[in-house]
C-alpha cells in the first residue's frame, strides 16, 4: 500500500518540508518613508482609533473617581467590609488595564515614526 505524496513523511499537501524547498520572500524594495510620510501616517492612525482612546480615557476618569470615593469612605468609615474593598480594588485593575491600553497605542504609534533601519 502507497500513500498519497500529501502523506509522505516529511511532506506535506502544499509540497516538501524541508528549509531548502522553501523559496525565501524578496526583501522590500523601494524608497524608505520620509519623516514627513511618517508623520502623516501616524495622524491617519491617530484619527482612526480616537474614539477607542476616547472609552479608555473616560474608563480610567471614571476608575479614578471611584478609587478615590471608595478610598474616602473607607477612610471616614472605621472598618474595612467586602462592600468597600469591592471597588477599591476593582478601580484599580480598571486604571491599570486602561491605561496599558492606552500607552500600548502610544507605543505603537511611536513605532510608526522610527526609522525602519532603528526598529527591532
Amino acid at each position: 500500500m502507497t500513500l498519497p505524496p500529501s502523506a509522505q513523511p516529511g511532506t506535506s499537501a502544499f509540497g516538501p518540508l524541508n528549509n531548502h524547498s522553501v523559496e525565501q520572500a524578496p526583501a522590500m524594495s523601494g524608497p524608505e518613508p520620509s519623516f514627513k510620510e511618517r508623520v502623516e501616517a501616524l495622524k491617519e492612525v491617530t484619527n482612526l482609533f480616537r474614539f477607542e482612546r476616547t472609552v479608555y480615557l473616560v474608563l480610567t476618569a471614571s476608575a479614578v473617581v471611584l478609587l478615590l470615593v471608595s478610598a474616602t469612605v473607607l477612610i471616614v468609615k472605621e472598618g474595612p467590609d467586602l462592600a468597600l474593598l469591592t471597588p477599591l480594588f476593582g478601580s484599580t485593575g480598571l486604571i491599570a488595564f486602561t491605561v496599558g491600553r492606552v500607552l500600548r497605542m502610544w507605543d505603537r504609534a511611536l513605532d510608526i515614526l522610527q526609522p525602519p533601519a532603528v526598529k527591532k
